[in-house]
């Protein structure tokens, strides 16, 4: 009798963990795929939609300085949804439509610092 009784309780315990094993899995976190890029900078759940412009990129070298408005490439001087563009700076543009100048920013976290080349700024001195 007292192996039946053994028996029963390794079947028991056997049980229990099972059960604890399987429990603790419900309340995992998922695995993070490492590759993935951090939530801040994913592309945004929800567009906004308060103003009707947008800069998403500003290339500026010696010779030219170019914009993406509203998904057009502009220069000083082009005209864009009945706005003239006035200047190109690193981190925005400036626009004047019949009503008012304003200025469009592009996103902080887009801004790309120029690389200092040899011969450059700053070297022997």
């Amino acid at each position: 009798m007292s192996s039946c009784l053994l028996h029963v309780c390794h079947r028991a315990l056997l049980c229990g963990l099972l059960l604890l094993i399987a429990a603790s899995g419900l309340h995992a976190e998922p695995l993070r795929d490492p590759t993935r890029p951090p939530r801040s900078l994913a592309a945004p759940t929800r567009v906004e939609t308060t103003s009707k412009w947008q800069v998403s990129s500003i290339l500026i070298s010696a010779d030219r300085r170019v914009a993406t408005v509203n998904g057009q490439a502009v220069q000083v001087g082009d005209r864009i949804s009945g706005a003239r563009v006035l200047a190109i700076a690193a981190d925005s543009v400036r626009l004047r439509n019949e009503k008012k100048e304003f200025t469009v920013r592009l996103h902080a976290q887009r801004i790309k610092e120029p690389v200092v080349q040899a011969g450059e700024k700053g070297e022997g001195k």
